[in-house]
């Protein structure tokens, strides 16, 4: 039934879309012929409804992920999950220093041995570039991205966008019009191309990250150890707010001994206006009482070191360490560069340069390239480290010393070199050095008559 609701949602909405086998050189409709270069605009405009999740909802996501038939896996409940748990303020802040050590870092094209194509690169150091490095990256969390180009123009494109992952199968590599559709566009074959000749495989970039369970070509992201942690911390922070509610805030009580619904329902009336926490109305022979145990004064402790050691968890997940987020930044001892969570910084760091190195390299740069974006062939993407860039400033500090020195031997000669020239070949901007003024000389006969006029 529900395969011939999609036949007919496709049917009326996109004709001629079906499903998309790899080995043809099937052409795309006319449905699609505008979406090579915009995918998302295939997507049907229906809204992901975010559910309320716990454990068992994680497991059938997983589950879901692993059916074994080719047609059947399916990532929309993981993806739906993933939306809440990025919501989360210490998954966001985990994610996000991560994510920092590696796009805050600048980069080059440069050829092997390392020597930066300065026009080459000035062509990457866009928003453009900086926005794909930032989806590329969000890849190791939700396990893919599919990454749409849009228009080129002006040598740019300021329309890239990430494709929404509840609609994307990363096992059949294929987008669809909705979730549960097992049919769209295969967006990774080179071979499929629109009506007017343009391939969604040139307009667009397939980022996968590694299986671990060899289950599926695709991973499922870090988000998925990360997710039951962050559904027991979502449980605490309702547990505890209750508990603030019923222990931490006065209650008013009235007591009364008429029982007619009118006098109670006024009594009732005077509870609600005097504030948000709760109140009851008894009879004056009523007993009433907050049960809980002998430590209630103290339970909440309970909530926090739950709450502190989920985080903790989390924190090793995304960032290596359990304190990871809480390291030291900004200038450092020698102490501070061996902690173990600086340590295990470096190798998150590390270990997300290299991929970003990869895709950049193996995937996008040859897209840009057929696209028009005049990339030096054979030159690498490649991030600077640390200590890259200090040796590079400490080089073109020495080299504008070194031409320093060779004018000044030169005018000390009686030569004169050119400034645009001596700019150019040390790599620092001259300027003409500031004229003194000029001073008159007195004589000591003008000085005293002066000092008469003013005395």
């Amino acid at each position: 039934m529900a395969i011939s609701f999609s036949k007919i949602f496709k049917n009326m909405f996109f004709p001629g879309v079906g499903s998309m086998g790899s080995n043809t050189n099937t052409q795309l409709t006319s449905s699609i012929q505008n979406n090579a270069r915009e995918l998302n605009r295939y997507r049907a405009p229906n809204q992901v409804i975010r559910i309320k999740v716990d454990g068992s909802f994680l497991k059938d996501a997983i589950a879901e992920a692993e059916r074994p038939l080719a047609s059947l896996p399916y990532r929309v409940k993981m993806q739906t999950i993933f939306l809440d748990t990025v919501l989360n303020g210490h998954v966001t802040a985990c994610m996000q220093k991560r994510k920092n050590l590696t796009l805050l870092k600048k980069f080059h094209l440069c050829d092997e041995n390392g020597v930066t194509d300065e026009a080459g690169t000035a062509l990457l150091q866009t928003e453009w570039f900086q926005k794909m490095r930032e989806y590329i990256a969000d890849a190791r969390y939700y396990g893919y991205s599919l990454i749409t180009f849009g228009d080129l123009i002006d040598n740019a494109f300021p329309n890239v966008q990430i494709t929404r992952r509840t609609d994307v199968s990363p096992d059949r590599e294929c987008l669809a019009t909705m979730p549960y559709i097992p049919s769209g566009i295969n967006f990774n074959n080179p071979n499929y191309q629109s009506d007017n000749g343009e391939k969604p495989y040139d307009w667009s970039l397939w980022v996968t990250t590694p299986s671990e369970n060899g289950v599926s070509t695709c991973g499922y992201g870090l988000l998925v150890k990360v997710a039951i942690y962050e559904i027991v911390l979502r449980s605490i922070t309702g547990w505890n707010t209750d508990y603030i509610e019923r222990f931490g805030q006065p209650i008013v009580v009235i007591k009364t001994i008429d029982n007619s619904e009118e006098e109670r329902g006024r009594a009732e009336q005077a509870v609600s206006i005097l504030g948000s926490s709760g109140g009851l109305i008894l009879n004056k022979n009523d007993e009433f009482a907050l049960e809980g145990d002998s430590n209630s004064g103290t339970g909440w402790k309970s909530y926090e070191n739950l709450e502190t050691r989920y985080k903790k968890f989390i924190s090793a997940i995304l960032l290596g360490h359990e304190d990871g987020l809480a390291s030291s930044g900004g200038k450092m001892t020698k102490e501070d560069e061996e902690s173990p969570q600086m340590k295990a910084l470096v190798e998150c760091e590390t270990i997300d340069c290299n991929f970003e190195e990869h895709i950049i390299n193996t995937l996008l740069i040859p897209k840009l390239i057929k696209l028009g974006i005049k990339i030096p062939i054979g030159k690498k993407y490649k991030v600077k480290n640390d200590s890259e860039l200090h040796e590079e400033n400490e080089n073109k500090a020495k080299q504008a010393q070194a031409w320093a020195n060779v004018a000044t031997a030169m005018f000390t000669a009686g030569m004169k070199i050119d400034p645009e020239q001596l700019s150019e070949l040390s790599g620092v901007k001259l300027t003409d050095a500031p004229q003194p003024e000029p001073t008159t000389n007195l004589s000591q006969e003008v000085k005293n008559k002066l000092r008469k006029i003013y005395a």
